[in-house]
């Protein structure tokens, strides 16, 4: 297999990965099993949103060649994702990836600058601070 072939295959588990951590997240934090008929389509609305959240996520890893951002690694492992948090921790990687000696791809969305990282860079992220590392990072290797 070519390495672009095998770099494909791992976007694509790590999508199906974050696509079902979502939408378990939202059933388990909803309890959406309990919730009578008529507030199901209310939920069901609100998983067709995070299912296109995550779909966009997927075009952006596909589109950042398997660079992560702040944000898909914050939705990777569920922390928050508001503008601050995100400031903050595409701040503590750009940090890191220069102690590690790798270079970050800036690229414009929207009105912001986003720093796209190397996977291991947020494998290292989260070892050093004892953070759980998601499935998608598990096997990423230097």
């Amino acid at each position: 297999m070519s390495n672009k072939h095998e770099e494909n295959m791992e976007l694509i588990v790590r999508a199906a990965a974050m696509h079902d951590k979502v939408l378990a997240n939202v059933i388990n934090d909803n309890k959406i099993l309990n919730y009578k008929v008529d507030q199901t389509d209310k939920k069901c609305a609100e998983l067709e949103e995070e299912l296109a959240f995550v779909y966009e996520e997927v075009q952006n890893l596909k589109d950042c060649k398997g660079r992560l951002t702040a944000l898909m690694l914050a939705t990777m492992c569920g922390f928050p994702r508001d503008l601050q948090s995100n400031k903050v921790l595409g701040g503590e990687l750009s940090n890191l990836s220069r102690e590690l000696g790798y270079d970050i791809i800036k690229d414009r969305e929207g009105k912001w600058n986003v720093g796209f990282y190397k996977p291991y860079v947020c494998k290292v992220y989260l070892k050093r601070y004892n953070l759980p590392i998601p499935p998608q990072l598990q096997y990423v290797k230097e």
